[in-house]
């Protein structure tokens, strides 16, 4: 479906090459769906009869992501996946292909990453080689299985087996961790899926036992963060993590690093994180004890704890309780954004706050931290974050009666100001669960989710989600450049921006310009080569292109206003060139500018903002 006007999504500040004939030629049949601009209609992934549960995301470079999940459709809960391209259409059949036909009557977590590829790699229980073994797969973007249809099998045990994951190396391999009766295990696999560990590495607690909970890929290492439980069901829980090298030897220390341990993490909560570009780990968890409170820490490549030991509380008033919490890092300041879920102290009012770390540990929002949802009685959970726009979106879920929960998200800036109050994310009423999302991986980016719904049997729905509010775009494909332009007669410098779709069998695109003199005629100018003109026939600005320029794009000649924005549908069946009209085709860069008048000391003048270019799909 094509975006509506009112939430064209704006496509981001990076180019990437557009898709090569091979990968399109891949996806089989029609093109069944594309990102939702509507909030009672998200994109349904998974929705074959039977459950679906545990979606799971990997962003790719391309704009796109994977999505995996666990059916329940035959005999067991089945592993499947999907590829979705940047516009959200499914690159394999609708409900994805099946990776392992399984028999298990409950779910258990898993693990999904990317090989240096851009493939999906999985690591789950599997019943399929007899008992429960662990096993890895690989499944490329054209739906192929390289390491065979079983995968492979990394364990031969009658030992509990528990919530595998699976992590991509630099090296063109993937590392594997997993929990095996007491102890937490680690295989790697080179690009052919052969191991290279020996027998792998264990990690045996001196007492209690270790959960695998969460493993991240830094070039040739990885870290995996796990909970020791340092007794029966009753005793403290703590957060520990070690990082080992392409060899398999550990880095952080022996037995590994303690990153919470001055209390006990919540029974069945097993924290994820996050690495920076440093290969720096960001850590988010709540204890139990010695309450309930949200956490942060960041411990560098090295091993070393940023902030004090055991972490900074999320907020500090008094009376208050605090669960669930999940950060992102900003690494252009150094600082943390955190979310999480606010309760009263009997637990009988919710609401959702964020919380601004900086580097050093102080909090940026006040104590207190900033209201998002003021405490109240309907449930607020499934709180995630993600950067981007300036600050961070914050996503959740409300459910004023059981079964009737909605996901909404606002955006929040960098100096604690919510500049995009709560919007609809999925506007359906139906018990949702296990959110998750990540950041498409090109320019500006947006916001990705998915989640399992029960406005079905139990489904998996998914949706793009701009840090503007707005629904429905594929966040990629645009380079601005020739900027800052010339400072007009507003006293600001005209920017252009493009809406919509890259996909020329959309024709789905917007131009739109800001920052204009007020009250000005205006319109759009386009050509496929780049230039600069240094204010060309008298003109206060710079031309930023050359050839073949076309003059009025979308045939309007537009006045700027009070506002001092002009925008236009752009048709890529008919780009205006001197020659004629000309339609688009996928592969091609075109470039485009706003030219306006201007005046300067009461004299007509004219002027330009900067150019943007679009490679099309």
């Amino acid at each position: 479906m094509s975006l509506s006007v009112r939430h064209r999504r704006s496509l981001s500040s990076l180019r990437v090459p557009a898709l090569c004939a091979a990968v399109l030629g891949a996806t089989p049949g029609p093109l069944l769906a594309q990102w939702s601009s509507d909030p009672s209609a998200n994109l349904a992934v998974g929705d074959a009869p039977s459950d679906q549960n545990l979606a799971k995301l990997a962003a790719t470079a391309d704009g796109g992501t994977w999505v995996s999940w666990l059916d329940g459709i035959g005999s067991g809960w089945d592993v499947r996946v999907q590829r979705l391209e940047a516009d959200g259409v499914e690159r394999f059949a609708h409900n994805g292909l099946l990776v392992a036909d399984r028999a298990f009557s409950s779910t258990q977590d898993y693990g999904l990453d990317l090989d240096v590829n851009g493939d999906a790699l999985l690591a789950f229980r599997d019943t399929r080689p007899g008992g429960t073994q662990v096993t890895a797969a690989l499944v490329t973007g054209a739906g192929a299985q390289p390491w065979g249809a079983a995968g492979v099998v990394l364990t031969n045990t009658t030992a509990f087996i528990g919530s595998p994951k699976i992590a991509g190396t630099s090296d063109g391999g993937a590392v594997v961790a997993w929990t095996e009766d007491s102890d937490l295990r680690l295989q790697k696999l080179d690009a052919a899926g052969a191991p290279l560990w020996g027998a792998g590495v264990t990690l045996t607690p001196a007492a209690g036992s270790y959960s695998v909970a969460d493993l991240r890929a830094d070039g040739t290492d990885v870290v995996v963060g796990f909970v020791h439980a340092t007794g029966g069901f009753t005793a403290p829980r703590h957060l520990r993590a070690q990082r080992f090298d392409a060899a398999g030897a550990a880095l952080w220390g022996a037995p590994s690093l303690a990153v919470f341990d001055g209390g006990s993490l919540q029974i069945g909560n097993f924290p994820s994180f996050s690495l920076d570009a440093s290969g720096a780990a960001l850590f988010a968890w709540y204890s139990s004890s010695p309450a309930l409170q949200c956490y942060v820490q960041r411990v560098d490549a090295a091993g070393v704890e940023q902030f004090a030991h055991n972490g900074v509380a999320v907020a500090t008033t008094a009376g208050r309780v605090r669960v669930n919490p999940d950060a992102a890092f900003d690494a252009a300041t150094g600082d943390v954004y955190v979310a999480w879920r606010e309760q009263n102290g009997t637990q009988s009012q919710q609401g959702v706050s964020a919380q601004r770390i900086d580097a050093a540990g102080a909090r940026l929002w006040s104590d207190d931290g900033l209201t998002l949802v003021a405490l109240g009685g309907p449930v607020q959970d499934l709180v995630r974050v993600v950067l981007g726009g300036g600050g961070a979106l914050v996503a959740w879920s409300t459910a004023p009666t059981f079964g009737t929960d909605v996901l909404g998200g606002a955006h929040v800036t960098a100096a604690g100001v919510v500049d995009v109050p709560r919007f609809d994310i999925a506007s359906t009423p139906s018990q949702k669960m296990r959110l998750v999302a990540t950041k498409s991986r090109v320019g500006a980016g947006q916001a990705l989710l998915a989640w399992t719904d029960a406005r079905g049997d139990g489904d998996i729905y998914a949706q793009s989600v701009g840090f503007d509010g707005t629904l429905g775009g594929s966040g990629v494909l645009t380079t601005n450049y020739c900027g800052p332009a010339a400072v007009n007669s507003s006293g600001l410098s005209a920017t252009i921006s493009a809406f919509g779709s890259p996909f020329v069998a959309h024709d789905n695109l917007s131009l739109r310009a800001d920052g204009l003199a007020l009250n000005a005629f205006a319109y759009f100018i386009v050509s496929r080569t780049q230039g600069f003109v240094v204010m060309p026939g008298g003109s206060q600005g710079n031309l930023c292109l050359s050839g073949s320029i076309g003059r009025n794009v979308g045939g309007v000649i537009m006045n700027s206003g009070p506002s001092g924005a002009v925008s236009v549908m752009a048709p890529l069946t008919t780009m205006p060139l001197p020659t004629g009209p000309v339609a688009v085709a996928p592969g091609e860069t075109w470039n485009f500018q706003c030219w306006f008048r201007d005046s300067v000391g009461g004299s007509a003048t004219s002027n330009f903002s900067d150019a943007l270019s679009l490679t099309f799909l």
